[in-house]
């Protein structure tokens, strides 16, 4: 069932939170928030919304989808505190609890979103002059409470469906490999799956320089700089050897390298966008919105439903096919890069899973007819 409307009263005061004094709901999605943030509110002092949109207009670009998203989120944490009395320039514990719980009554109880609008508030704080985070010890009560506002949580959760190798691989000998941009699609697709790549690591602007071909072209090093559990520093590096089948990514990308002759140019983007109006090449990277929509034509392409893919559907499907033929969780987890368990979500074979465990239980069963103790008189049954 869905969180309750009202937190328990011990969640409510270690946030921070008066819910008597919340606004009226909203109409549209039965929410309930602070008054309306200012549209210019912005990330920076110096830098409003507004303004940001205009500069990338009068550069020909627009903003990522998610930078809009990560601004619009601060406004309205910006917008939470003045309507309540904390500091924009301090981040306590009671102001960004309090948001974050406000954020789950808005969603209708939801928190499948609450690390990734924590994430926005703590990038605004770093990008804002001045603006100080909270003490590590507040940080540790923090995750305390995310960690309960989704236990609080017994939504079902939708997943997409994963993306399988024998998808992928009927997928790409539907298409003009001979045509510069399916063959660009085709690569992007199949090397996230293999790679369990993110959405916004395959579209994160991979240049010709941050892959470094082994010998004979038989292997590579991916150079991530930024992904969702690495935010700065140096990111991270993926490993990868090149596989039997004709459809696997790095024999695909080996194809669009050849064809693109990018080791020429070091600062050259591996996967740009095109421009189907001049049918020229971009100076910009291919976006997250054509790739989901590649994952879409590909599996409607085979019959499936479009609906329950999206882009992370790849990175789902190399999970599911690793741990569909017996590769360890440790190792499936680390390929991935997951921090957390998450990872063991994408075993998604209930039959595979039941085998796996019957097969376990006859080693056992055979193991103990060997046993020479009596296992009925170990138990007291006799």
């Amino acid at each position: 069932m869905p969180l309750p409307t009202t937190f328990p009263t011990s969640l409510h005061r270690s946030a921070g939170m008066r819910l008597a004094g919340a606004a009226p709901t909203s109409s549209r999605r039965g929410t309930q928030g602070p008054a309306a943030a200012p549209r210019t509110l912005a990330v920076s002092p110096h830098i409003t919304l507004a303004k940001a949109l205009q500069a990338k207009a009068e550069k020909g670009l627009q903003l990522k989808k998610s930078t809009v998203a990560r601004v619009r989120r601060a406004a309205e944490y910006v917008a939470y505190c003045q309507g309540r009395g904390y500091s924009t320039q301090q981040a306590t514990y009671q102001s960004v609890a309090g948001f974050l719980c406000w954020w789950v009554i808005k969603l209708g109880g939801s928190t499948a979103s609450v690390d990734q609008v924590l994430s926005n508030v703590r990038v605004h704080f770093r990008l804002t002059a001045g603006a100080v985070w909270m003490s590590e010890a507040d940080a540790t009560m923090l995750g305390k409470l995310v960690k309960q506002l989704k236990e609080l949580d017994n939504r079902q959760v939708r997943r997409v469906y994963a993306l399988r190798l024998w998808m992928i691989a009927q997928a790409i000998t539907r298409m003009d490999l001979t045509d510069d941009r399916q063959l660009m699609t085709a690569t992007m697709l199949a090397l996230a799956q293999n790679l369990l790549l993110r959405t916004s690591e395959i579209v994160s602007g991979i240049r010709v320089r941050d892959v470094t071909w082994g010998h004979g072209k038989q292997s590579l090093q991916l150079h991530l700089w930024l992904t969702k559990t690495v935010r700065e520093g140096g990111g991270v590096t993926i490993q990868a050897n090149i596989l039997d089948s004709p459809t696997s990514g790095l024999r695909l990308l080996r194809r669009w390298w050849r064809r693109r002759g990018l080791g020429a140019d070091p600062d050259a983007l591996v996967f740009p966008a095109y421009h189907a109006g001049t049918r020229t090449w971009a100076v910009t990277p291919a976006t997250d919105i054509f790739f989901r929509q590649a994952v879409k034509s590909a599996v409607a392409s085979i019959g499936q439903n479009p609906a329950h893919f999206s882009g992370h559907s790849c990175r789902a499907g190399g999970a599911t096919d690793l741990f569909a033929v017996g590769t360890p969780y440790y190792a499936v987890k680390a390929a991935g890069r997951w921090k957390s368990d998450v990872a063991i979500l994408y075993y998604r074979s209930e039959v595979a899973l039941a085998a796996s465990i019957a097969r376990g239980f006859n080693k056992a069963c055979q193991a103990a007819a060997c046993d020479e103790v009596d296992v009925d008189t170990v138990l007291g049954c006799r």
